[in-house]
């Protein structure tokens, strides 16, 4: 339009003709002979006249594009894994280096020399996310090996190094969290464990399908420590969740994507074993006793692989058969267990130590008090020097010892050892933990012996507080209570209040554990007797 009106008649259409094709031209997208269109007027023109050939070309472009800078992504990380594993070799490298017997004068060089070693030469590394990897290894051998206090710096080391690595990835970090949980629920310090675990589990879950095995092994990890906070109905509800998603994993066949996880079907079984240890404190035995044997039942194929699943599923079995009283199973199964591990273990590793323990456990049911203290005695003692006093497993140890002495009438020594492990329970546990209160029951019964009856009453109303407060009225140990109150207050001639606790206690363990238990028969019988003899007052 604005050529057909230019002041210079030069510049204006030579013909009505030709403003009529430009015209025609212009409304069918076609070139104009009047065009004075900058590039990119053209370029819009263009596209607006060829869309399809133009989104194409398009498309052919972003793909190119984006493959280029995928290629070079992947180059990248080519390059930094290659620089990575370069470091990683010069590692080992240097490890056996120094452990080269002409460097050492040929004298032999043990497990824990070479880890040494390694520890030594890590601070060499000069990639931050290569050394945080060397120092979540090694401190996995460390704790394999039952050296807690030794692994515990390393993976707290790991956990910062990556951290501050620009480049760690989502398996490196979380396995790094749930190792240095597990060092924290090793040396007993379970409300650090809590919270590094969850730690581990909030990094899983927002990228639950990237890596669901990796997140059903932090669940069970999870479940396993509310079990030892006293947590059994949340551990139990958290054994359950890392169950039904690790089962997931093995029926879509899926495999870990991550070094660090074991295949999902030794995982579940580890679930298994976790979740048969919750249920056995909920008085669920027989729940118990199935969920330990799909444990064996799943690990035992993989023996070769992992044999640590396998054992402990068989120590849960073992201990399944102790509350269902059936203690000749438990002997058989832990004496197998004790010499198989033998294989892969010293005989100061906690797992050996701890099979040994439950074996003394056992032997005291018995009666067989010198067998039962020289093991009890022996892991007592390794536990002592290598972990401390109020280490759980030190603690339990010497409350079994009490037990024994208790039994063989030894009664002051069972008093000073169940008073020491007060002392430590709470100040690990907290006052409302029910290890707790099964220490103020032992401590009622060596009262009660002594016949110092407001002792033991104060001791049996705090254990039967605890117990209610953490299980309600329907539980085997609170039943167990009831029947300590119930005797108490028979003793004292209360048989008003002895018969009250032991109704109250047969009606539980009639619910709980069912009419053929001895706990049943005993209960009943004491009650039976009371009844008889009780005359209402006048």
């Amino acid at each position: 339009m604005e050529i057909s009106v230019a002041r210079d008649p030069k510049e204006r259409y030579s013909s009505a003709e030709s403003f009529k094709n430009d015209l025609e031209n212009y409304l069918s997208l076609k070139p104009i002979a009047a065009d004075k269109t900058n590039v990119f007027g053209k370029v819009w023109l263009y596209t607006r006249r060829n869309t399809a050939l133009v989104s194409l070309t398009f498309i052919v472009l972003i793909i190119s594009v984006g493959s280029a800078i995928i290629n070079q992504l992947q180059i990248n990380e080519t390059l930094r894994e290659k620089a990575k594993l370069e470091q990683s070799n010069k590692f080992l490298r240097s490890i056996f280096k120094a452990n080269d017997p002409n460097r050492t004068d040929g004298e032999k060089i043990t497990a824990i020399d070479l880890l040494n070693a390694s520890k030594d030469q890590i601070k060499n590394i000069e990639n931050i996310e290569v050394k945080a990897y060397a120092q979540a290894q090694l401190g996995m051998l460390y704790a394999e090996l039952g050296l807690w206090n030794e692994s515990g710096p390393l993976f707290m080391d790991a956990v910062d190094n990556f951290q501050n690595s620009k480049q760690t990835n989502i398996p490196d970090l979380s396995n790094a969290y749930n190792n240095l949980a597990g060092y924290f629920r090793n040396v007993s310090e379970y409300q650090k464990a809590d919270s590094t675990v969850d730690l581990a589990i909030r990094l899983l879950e927002t990228n639950r399908n990237s890596y669901p095995i990796a997140l059903g092994v932090s669940y069970k990890d999870k479940g396993y420590l509310q079990f030892l906070k006293g947590q059994y109905d949340e551990g139990e509800q958290t054994g359950r969740k890392a169950i039904e998603l690790l089962t997931t994993c093995v029926d879509e066949g899926i495999t870990p994507n991550q070094e660090y996880t074991q295949i999902a079907i030794i995982e579940l079984s580890n679930a298994y074993n976790y979740l048969s240890s919750n249920l056995r404190e909920l008085s669920k035995y027989n729940e118990a006793l199935e969920a330990a044997k799909t444990a064996m039942t799943l690990a035992e194929p993989y023996k070769k692989l992992d044999h640590s699943a396998y054992y402990t599923a068989s120590n849960n079995l073992a201990l399944a058969f102790n509350r269902l009283g059936e203690y000749e199973k438990q002997i058989d199964i832990l004496k197998a267990k004790i010499n198989e591990e033998l294989n892969y273990y010293a005989p100061d590793n906690p797992r050996i130590l701890s099979a040994m323990a439950n074996l003394g456990s056992a032997y005291y049911q018995f009666g067989n008090y010198e067998k039962s203290d020289s093991l009890t005695l022996i892991a007592y003692n390794t536990y002592l020097e290598k972990f401390g006093p109020t280490n759980q497993h030190t603690v339990s140890t010497l409350y079994n010892l009490g037990n024994s002495k208790y039994e063989q009438g030894k009664h002051d020594e069972a008093l000073g050892y169940f008073e020491k492990v007060l002392t430590a329970d709470i100040e690990t546990l907290g006052k409302n933990h029910p290890y707790v209160a099964s220490d103020y029951i032992s401590l009622g019964n060596v009262q009660m012996t002594k016949k110092n009856y407001a002792e033991a009453k104060t001791y049996y109303q705090q254990a039967l507080d605890i117990y209610l407060n953490n299980f309600g009225d329907m539980h085997q140990k609170t039943s167990f209570a009831h029947s300590k109150l119930g005797y108490l207050y028979a003793e004292l001639g209360d048989k008003g209040r002895a018969i009250s606790h032991f109704q109250k206690a047969v009606n539980i363990v009639k619910e709980v554990l069912g009419t053929e238990h001895r706990y049943y028969v005993q209960y009943s019988a004491e009650l039976d007797s009371l009844t008889k003899t009780f005359k209402e007052p006048s």
